[in-house]
């Protein structure tokens, strides 16, 4: 009776666990999907091969994917577990049973020690790995598979393979149904002879011939703009000297004839006084000649060349007047003073014709696009440009069309570009001079198989 006994509780486990194994297995197939599925493996079936921690790697690509890994809702794949469960992968490619892994299982390339070393990460504390591919039902495949690898952190327990084989066919299948769902429709339609008949294939092209033909498209292409200002006023400097001072800063409002920067012009009054005094001096000594010359007839000589001296010094006393008159750089016209910060100026020297500042008028601005030459073939009667700032991308800004530049020029980043010019249709609040953005710019309308043939040649050329 002891015996029969015995042989009852056995029964009874094996039928329930093979109840289990249907259980979980049907599960798996209603999951609704592969990350379901696959994580619904790696959680539930803890309860029957008692393991301490599971992964589910997928093969198919050729390099191993980690798509799950036991009691974690999402995978860091840049974890140090997962690099090194990816990397042991590699040594598992060619594996077609369930084994309980050893080093010389993994096939390494001569020089190929990271398996290895991965194998070792895992093992050296003495952690026991158990992998069970998932291969495709019916085929002969290897290498395309799912790797369930199942970690134990001490023995693994009795029967545990003979229940992670049967688990296997069952979860092989549902993995597998998943996996292939998003591709039934497109292989069942090419598993069809019938859509590929002669007469079906010249249907086919024909109705690709006439796709390519007939159908148009815009050649677009996307360039960089920035909003400039309307007319903006540019000071430089009329004579060689030293800033004494910036009465503005860099942003401020300013009014026509404002003064925004002065000279030093001390070195330019001693000039002038200098220079007045000798001419009153020359001035004086030509009275007195002129005098004398009616006794002296030899003195008229002398007149004439006092009064080239005398003209000379008048014409050194108006220049140094006029730049008297110029040491106080005044704004042309009211706007907003663009200008570097007031303490650089302070005694900084200068020369005739460097830029000083810039006023820019407010609310008066246009768009310029850059358009690199390479795309200059979407230039037209029917070109049509959308701009969208950087700050606000997903409002477009339209605009016409002013000007394009004659030729090429040379921009700031070192690139050949037309200067497309544009007057925006409408100034939103919040437009400053010097945003910058993206314009999409289309060209006429072409067919599509000119447009793949173009752009075909084009990157034919570049290799």
């Amino acid at each position: 009776m002891h015996s029969n006994d015995k042989k009852d509780t056995g029964r009874n486990r094996t039928s329930e666990l093979l109840k289990t194994v249907l259980k979980l297995g049907h599960e798996a197939f209603d999951r609704g999907n592969l990350n379901s599925a696959v994580n619904h493996i790696l959680n539930n079936t803890r309860v029957l091969l008692n393991y301490h921690r599971s992964c589910m790697i997928d093969m198919r690509g050729g390099s191993p994917v980690i798509l799950a890994v036991s009691n974690q809702s999402t995978v860091n794949k840049n974890s140090e577990y997962c690099n090194e469960m990816g990397q042991l992968a590699e040594g598992l490619l060619e594996l077609d049973k369930i084994t309980v892994l050893e080093r010389q299982t993994l096939k390494t390339g001569t020089n190929d020690e990271g398996p290895v070393n991965s194998f070792l990460y895992f093992t050296e504390k003495g952690e026991k790995l158990l992998a069970v591919p998932l291969t495709s039902p019916g085929t002969e495949d290897k290498k395309s598979k799912f790797l369930w690898i199942i970690e134990y952190f001490g023995g693994i327990p009795d029967n545990t393979l003979q229940t992670a084989s049967l688990l296997m066919l069952h979860y092989r299948e549902a993995v597998w149904y998943y996996a292939d769902l998003k591709n039934s429709l497109f292989k069942s339609f090419f598993r069809n002879k019938k859509y590929f008949s002669p007469g079906r294939i010249l249907i086919y092209l024909l109705l690709v011939f006439i796709f390519v033909a007939f159908f148009r498209v815009s050649q677009n292409v996307v360039a960089e703009f920035e909003l400039v200002p309307y007319d903006e006023v540019v000071e430089y400097a009329p004579f060689d000297g030293i800033i004494k001072s910036a009465e503005f800063k860099n942003g401020q409002r300013v009014q026509k004839g404002d003064v925004i920067l002065k000279y030093d012009t001390e070195e330019l009054t001693y000039n002038i006084e200098e220079a007045k005094a000798e001419f009153n001096e020359i001035d004086a000594r030509l009275d007195w000649i002129k005098q004398k010359s009616f006794d002296d007839k030899k003195l008229l000589g002398r007149v004439r060349v006092l009064a080239l001296e005398k003209e000379v010094k008048k014409i050194e006393i108006d220049k140094t007047g006029w730049f008297l008159k110029k040491a106080k750089v005044k704004s042309e016209t009211s706007g907003i003073l663009a200008l570097d910060e007031n303490e650089k100026w302070n005694g900084r020297a200068v020369k005739s014709g460097d830029k000083l500042f810039e006023i820019v008028p407010p609310g008066k601005m246009n768009a310029e696009v850059m358009l690199n030459e390479k795309d200059a073939s979407v230039l037209g009667d029917d070109t049509n440009i959308t701009l969208y700032l950087h700050s606000r991308p997903e409002m477009p800004v339209s605009g016409k069309i002013i000007s394009v530049s004659p030729k090429p020029m040379l921009t700031e980043k070192g690139q050949f570009c037309y200067i497309i010019k544009m007057k925006l249709d409408k100034l939103e609040p919040g437009f400053i001079v010097g945003m910058r953005g993206v314009a999409r710019v289309s060209g006429e309308k072409v067919s599509i198989g000119y447009y793949l043939f173009k752009n075909l040649v084009l990157w034919w050329r570049k290799i």
